[in-house]
């Protein structure tokens, strides 16, 4: 079940009495919390009828005793238990979810990794009421993500700026919402949010940022790249080695999927690769200046140099010495990498 399936069901009145919300994504976890909390009970009734577990602090017992009750005033109770995954006798509420009482709804937030479906209790939950799976969005699924909620905020956006936002921010969700958050305060109604909105609301640099180093790496352009590489590091927190290097070895997986023999040919498929139409031009220039076979040997610099910034078989080079090397590596080509 989707979150948007979810939600559907409930504004509709379809409301069952028990839901696990589980999965390694919070983000879609707590937004469904938020509509337990806000949607089934109106404002006076939520006094006597709402109530709010934490698994650290509860035991299975009170919650089951909490479901028994018959609701006040209202047609139904909600009871939610958030934190779950840390209650210690939480598979104790199995004994309920056998018979659970239909005039109370019961939400289980199950976060940080899936609950085991194997188990009877997720069976009676799957038996008797619903079970929402929150997976970590993939890469080419943020794009989608945050035209959708530039969409809720009254906004759009172009290509390039959602590369942007999209290659810097990664797939983290809560953080997305928060930054198109500041875009929806500064912007008016309709705006197309540009990558100057970007980079004077949220502070990413429309010139010098992740998404650009990738665009210059693939056309070999060691100028750029360094300049780009230059102000990154100027803010180290903001541009951590290991998430440039993710970005960078994303991107020549995206390219390596499009040359001749490879799988994948042709461009119908850029779109499912994640590969944003402002890319483009630079994917094009990819193919003519790099081999095959120095975009796998590319990938291998890639490996030597993540390990290098772990510690492993470096010495006492910092971080902006390793990637300083390892760029120009990447644009100088395999003679300069010691490659015959």
């Amino acid at each position: 079940m989707s979150f948007q399936k979810l939600y559907k069901d409930l504004r509709a009145g379809k409301i069952l009495p028990v839901y696990l919300l589980h999965g390694e994504e919070p983000f879609f976890i707590d937004q469904a919390v938020k509509v337990f909390e806000n949607e089934l009970l109106n404002e006076s009734e939520r006094s006597f009828n709402q109530s709010i577990f934490y698994g650290k602090d509860s035991k299975a017992q009170d919650i089951i005793d909490t479901c028994m009750r018959y609701p006040m005033f209202a047609e139904r109770q909600v009871v939610i238990l958030k934190e779950a995954k840390q209650m210690r006798d939480f598979d104790k509420l199995e004994t309920y979810l056998e018979k659970p009482v239909p005039t109370t709804v019961l939400v289980i937030a199950y976060k940080q990794g899936k609950y085991d479906a194997r188990r009877k209790l997720f069976k009676n939950i799957a038996k008797h009421g619903e079970v929402f799976l929150s997976d970590v969005l993939k890469e080419q699924e943020v794009p989608t993500f945050i035209k959708a909620q530039l969409q809720q905020q009254k906004l759009q956006a172009s290509d390039h700026a959602i590369a942007i936002l999209g290659d810097h921010i990664g797939t983290n969700l809560s953080r997305l919402v928060n930054e198109i958050e500041k875009l929806r305060i500064n912007l008016k109604d309709n705006a197309t949010v540009t990558p100057e909105d970007i980079e004077t609301y949220i502070g990413i640099s429309k010139d010098f940022n992740v998404f650009e180093l990738v665009n210059a790496l693939l056309e070999k352009d060691l100028s750029r790249s360094l300049r780009i590489l230059h102000y990154m590091l100027s803010n180290p927190k903001e541009n951590p080695t290991v998430v440039t290097l993710a970005n960078i070895y994303a991107a020549y997986a995206k390219l390596y999927l499009f040359f001749p023999d490879g799988p994948g040919n042709g461009w119908s498929h850029w779109k499912s690769h994640g590969i944003h139409a402002s890319s483009m031009p630079s994917f094009n220039k990819a193919r003519k200046v790099y081999s095959e076979e120095e975009v796998e040997h590319v990938f291998s610099l890639l490996l030597e140099y993540d390990l290098r910034s772990k510690g492993m078989h470096n010495g006492n080079t910092d971080d902006k010495g390793l990637l300083t090397e390892m760029i120009y590596k990447l644009c100088m080509g395999a003679s300069v990498a010691g490659v015959s």
